[in-house]
């Protein structure tokens, strides 16, 4: 995570001291940006200890977008998550993210594809 942080902006959620969630906040060009075009806020890495999963801490996604639309020259926010991932899709779909399967990708030397949902602001 120091790496991550050194980066990129990452954000931590922590109950009695400890963290128990984090997600990375990239723009085009930067070291951990994959997808993020031009105008584009990406989040990427969004993980919730399981023990604090349902409680509230994916309440992030609401958060970011807020902090998106306060970013001058942002228009949109994209997100990366594996086809299986159904549990995260569900934080991202109310937010009002949508499928932009034209950007959907593999891992390189993998067989993971990972589909790219979109928000415009």
């Amino acid at each position: 995570m120091e790496h991550r942080a050194e980066h990129a902006e990452m954000w931590v959620a922590e109950t009695t001291g400890n963290v128990v969630a984090a997600v990375t906040l990239t723009f085009t060009g930067q070291p951990y940006s994959e997808i993020a075009r031009d105008g584009e806020l990406e989040f990427r890495m969004l993980a919730v200890d399981p023990a604090h999963q349902g409680g509230g801490v994916g309440r992030a996604v609401a958060l970011i977008v807020e902090h998106a639309r306060l970013l001058s020259g942002i228009e949109a926010i994209s997100i990366t998550s594996a086809t299986f991932m159904e549990r995260a899709h569900a934080l991202y779909e109310p937010q009002g993210f949508r499928r932009a399967p034209e950007r959907d990708w593999y891992v390189p030397a993998e067989d993971v594809l990972l589909w790219v949902f979109r928000l415009g602001l």
